[in-house]
């Protein structure tokens, strides 16, 4: 693509100390002002707005394009797609088993989230352009489906990811704009049907074909590559490893949330070799939890 626009091209490289410097994190948290669960996207995307920035004023976003034309797998599997509450609601409901104390898993988080995700689906049924008359069109009980998964995206998911690239943009000194989110282009192409969107068998059929005048066959051909995310183990290392010196500090606010037996386990081995894996995100949650209580100089009282 860069030959062939004849366009200056940068790679930012990024390794694992860069990605879980603690004044990275304090940034991230005074940015977005929560704490949030997407593994190591944020860190990475911060420190590449944060190079951009150093050579330009502007910089135009590909959000909105993966929810407006189907691009995440979700949109393909029926497992996700077409589930009775919120499409991706089952994959969160891991997040908080091992790391999280037992008194916070007594709350029963992922029923609380079904509960919330099912109203939402519900609120989508009923809000949704075409509820009144779904029931004409002779595909309706698929096309409804797929038409309720893109809303849900769009006015569930999209939203804090603009958030996040408008937060990250001002903390910056950078303007972020998002031409995919265009109100006239999200409008025409929420109309579209579904077997238009998906007509070469592919994600992202009807952008594929709309621009395949500008694209080299080799760009315009190319499966989907998601956000890149680290796969160093050396990245989950040292998030074990900040959990560890959590046990040391009293002063944590975060440390009464957490399981002590694990934080304890971790003081003593981060590698932690004989305990139970934890998943970046629960791991991420706690410790970006931890610096906004901090930055916040609130208290947990559990």
């Amino acid at each position: 693509m860069v030959a062939y626009l004849g366009s200056a091209h940068t790679e930012v490289l990024l390794d694992t100390p860069d990605l879980t410097a603690p004044r990275l994190w304090r940034d991230l948290v005074a940015a977005l002002d929560e704490p949030t669960i997407l593994a190591d996207v944020e860190p990475s995307m911060y420190r590449l707005y944060q190079r951009a920035g150093k050579q330009v004023d502007i910089l135009l976003g590909g959000d909105g394009a993966d929810e407006l034309f189907g691009g995440f797998p979700w949109f393909h599997d029926a497992r996700w797609a077409l589930v009775p509450d919120f499409p991706w609601a089952s994959t969160t409901d891991e997040l908080v088993k091992t790391l999280f104390a037992p008194s916070v898993s007594a709350l029963d988080v992922p029923s609380f989230r079904r509960q919330m995700f099912r109203t939402a689906t519900e609120e989508a049924r009923e809000s949704s352009p075409d509820a009144a008359d779904s029931s004409s069109r002779p595909d309706s009980d698929f096309a409804t489906a797929m038409r309720r998964v893109i809303y849900l995206f769009m006015t569930w998911f999209l939203p804090e990811q603009l958030d996040r690239a408008h937060r990250f943009g001002t903390a910056l000194g950078i303007e972020i704009r998002t031409p995919f989110c265009d109100r006239e282009l999200v409008e025409y192409v929420f109309s579209v049907p579904w077997s238009m969107q998906t007509s070469d068998g592919r994600e992202k059929s009807l952008l594929r074909a709309a621009v395949a005048d500008l694209l080299p066959q080799s760009v315009l051909d190319r499966r989907k590559s998601g956000y890149p995310m680290t796969g160093d183990d050396r990245y989950d290392d040292a998030l074990r490893a900040e959990l560890g010196k959590l046990y040391l500090d009293s002063d944590a606010p975060v440390r009464a949330l957490v399981d002590e037996d694990v934080l304890r386990a971790l003081h003593r081995d981060s590698a932690g070799s004989g305990d139970p894996r934890l998943s970046r995100h629960e791991m991420e949650l706690a410790l970006k939890l931890n610096a906004w209580l901090t930055r916040q100089g609130l208290e947990c009282a559990w």
